[in-house]
């Protein structure tokens, strides 16, 4: 099973989103997405948007562990 953190969108370059963390690029396939938004990446594609108090909650549990 694999872990995924949720990333902040930081930008959007046509099929391709950065996130922040190690700023890494990655595709966003036909998934609406803007800049603020949460999304869930998985290797180098973004798998789902995720809502931001969930993304927040996620991340605190995380630090927690």
């Amino acid at each position: 099973m694999c872990l995924q953190v949720p990333r902040k969108v930081l930008s959007v370059d046509g099929d391709c989103v950065v996130v922040e963390g190690d700023k890494k690029l990655v595709f966003k396939g036909c998934i609406s997405i803007k800049p603020g938004d949460f999304v869930l990446p998985y290797g180098n594609m973004v798998v789902s948007t995720i809502d931001y108090k969930v993304a927040i909650r996620m991340r605190k549990a995380l630090i927690q562990t």
